[in-house]
């Protein structure tokens, strides 16, 4: 996808503000009244702290002896691999920044396909901060990977599989979405998953990390033996000791068992430019071993299936990528050395007659200036960040509540539920106020409840009592438009309160297969959605209205369950340009 935009309200704001009446309106008037003196006091306040500033900082300067050095950085204190039990320095979930593995748009790792085209296996990414960048992993020509079909992705998690005795190294680079080109990546988590070896000790997994890796966590009974050579901190190495079960495989990388948890390791990268993963099965197996991971800090964030915490163990340290990252830092932020460049006790002065001047340019600015209207003002402090498109996790304490989600859920097209709406009452609404930035939406689809994937087992587990804790998978759709001439070139299915059509299926030669053969980074795939035409909303249940008004009762020639109407009014605009807008589903290209 070239681009994805966030669908849905792009704020939220307090129901106090957005429900103020014209009456309340004389009460901001009142308040802008009283914000001419508040303004003026704001000003005189300035021009004192701006000559207190002089004064202060002349002071100091007068006093120093040495160059004065603006240090906004606080040093690293690298945790030690041999006394890494020191609470105060253990890290914690909000320290692994997390990474949004959001789809594979090339697979041809080492050049074995399926796709032609470069070598490499090529993810779009999504940082914390909300930035799109592309990953490329890289093999080298020969390596053994038995089905290159499955590599890339396995429901939410990367993979690659590796045949017996022979090693995958990968090499890992990150580029600006748009433009490709290499870039310095935003913080980020990998945790690899499932590290373990078959019976008999066959098959034994092993992943040597080496690169821009800054720490890396094991839980605290792992399985996994690590190794890190004090000659070459760079170098780390996780090698199973555990039998594989089958059952040990997570389906949710936040909530797992206590044998999943101690077969995993989470590492964190600072300022990445690339690193390598050497993947290893390092004695003989029968089948090939799959390796999987994903952006998830999970020996630091995951809870076990009751909720309680899981007990992360030994952190191990790169110290000179720290040491680089820092220097890095320091650079950016200005710090100099102590008698670098010889800085003369001026300096301090002139800092001081700056910030008095700037003080009292402010102090000049709130004495002369009109208030704002503080409407606007209150309004913008409410608006959050959230969740945009792809798939991700919530975990929702229901407390005897049920979900409050109201569905649309098409019986007979194996098609995951959508959410329509989050109802007042319910445990999602109690959730979305407590958890703003995971907020549950309409359009949303569930695919997986727990361990469930299946829609219909989805559905079944949606309809009965909720346990005391609810694990939902969410796929949030990117919504945008295309224009479209001809016949749609489409089966779609929909209930007669729907919101939107599912589209089920897509006829060759047809215009919405027309439009995937000319743009393949954004198709439209069976399970998508088209929720409008020419700007109107494909409200269903309108449109079933009007439908039997317009014709006499049991006449439908597009099937009873579909919503004929829009049918129709696509037929209607067969031979004009139209625009259509869909929702497209990551799950559903996955399916496709």
């Amino acid at each position: 996808m070239a681009s994805q935009l966030i669908f849905g309200e792009e704020s939220r704001e307090l129901t106090e503000v957005t429900a103020l009446s014209k009456a309340e309106g004389g009460t901001f008037q009142a308040q802008n009244s009283n914000a001419r003196a508040f303004y003026w006091a704001l000003g005189a306040l300035g021009a004192l702290g701006a000559f207190v500033a002089l004064a202060v900082l002349a002071v100091i300067g007068a006093s120093l002896r040495a160059p004065f050095t603006v240090n906004n950085v606080s040093k690293v204190h690298p945790i030690s691999m041999f006394n890494s039990v020191q609470s105060e320095l253990q890290p914690t979930c909000t320290d692994f920044p997390r990474l949004h593995i959001l789809e594979v748009t090339h697979s041809n790792l080492a050049g074995v396909g399926p796709d032609s085209g470069p070598e490499g296996l090529y993810y779009h990414v999504r940082s914390s901060k909300g930035r799109d960048f592309e990953m490329r992993v890289h093999g080298a020509k020969g390596l053994a990977c038995p089905f290159p079909k499955l590599n890339g992705m396995h429901g939410m998690y990367a993979t690659v599989n590796v045949a017996s005795k022979s090693s995958a190294n990968l090499r890992f680079t990150f580029h600006d979405w748009h433009t490709k080109q290499p870039v310095v990546m935003d913080d980020f988590t990998i945790t690899f998953f499932d590290l373990d070896h078959g019976y008999g000790n066959a098959g034994v997994e092993e992943v040597v990390i080496q690169g821009d890796w800054t720490q890396a966590v094991v839980a605290e009974d792992t399985t996994i033996l690590v190794h890190q050579a004090e000659s070459s901190e760079h170098k780390i190495a996780f090698k199973a000791t555990e039998e594989a079960l089958r059952p040990d495989e997570p389906k949710n990388p936040l909530h797992l068992t206590l044998r999943q948890f101690n077969k995993a390791v989470s590492l964190k990268f600072v300022r990445a430019k690339s690193f390598t993963a050497d993947l290893k099965v390092t004695t003989t197996s029968q089948y090939p071993r799959f390796f999987e991971f994903l952006g998830e800090a999970s020996i630091l964030c995951a809870s076990n299936p009751n909720g309680g915490k899981l007990p992360s163990g030994e952190v191990y340290v790169n110290r000179a990528q720290l040491e680089k990252t820092e220097m890095e830092i320091q650079h950016f932020h200005g710090e100099k050395s102590p008698g670098e460049h010889g800085l003369l006790n001026i300096v301090p002065i002139l800092l001081g007659l700056g910030v008095a001047v700037l003080l009292t340019l402010i102090g000049l600015y709130f004495w002369f200036a009109e208030p704002p209207n503080l409407r606007g003002y209150v309004e913008m402090s409410f608006q959050e960040d959230k969740q945009g498109p792809g798939i991700f996790w919530v975990t929702i304490p229901t407390g005897q509540l049920k979900l409050g989600l109201l569905l649309d859920a098409p019986e007979g097209i194996n098609q995951p539920p959508m959410i329509k709406e989050v109802l007042t009452g319910g445990a999602a609404k109690n959730f979305n106020e407590s958890n703003p930035y995971y907020a549950i939406e309409a359009y949303d689809a569930i695919i997986g409840y727990g361990n469930l994937s299946d829609p219909h087992e989805v559905l079944e587990a949606l309809y009965s009592k909720a346990p005391d804790e609810v694990s939902l998978q969410l796929d949030r759709p990117e919504k945008f438009s295309i224009e479209l001439k001809g016949s749609l070139g489409a089966q779609l299915d929909a209930f007669e309160d729907s919101f939107g059509a599912v589209i089920m299926h897509i006829e060759p030669g047809g215009t919405l297969a027309k439009w995937n053969e000319q743009n393949p980074g954004r198709t439209v795939n069976r399970g998508d959605r088209i929720i409008e035409l020419r700007g109107m909303d494909f409200n269903a249940r309108k449109g079933w209205k009007m439908r039997t008004a317009a014709q006499p009762e049991g006449e439908n020639p597009f099937g009873s369950r579909s919503n004929s109407r829009f049918l129709e009014e696509m037929e209607e605009c067969r031979d004009i340009e139209r625009e259509v807008t869909v929702l497209k589903y990551l799950s559903s290209e996955s399916r496709a």
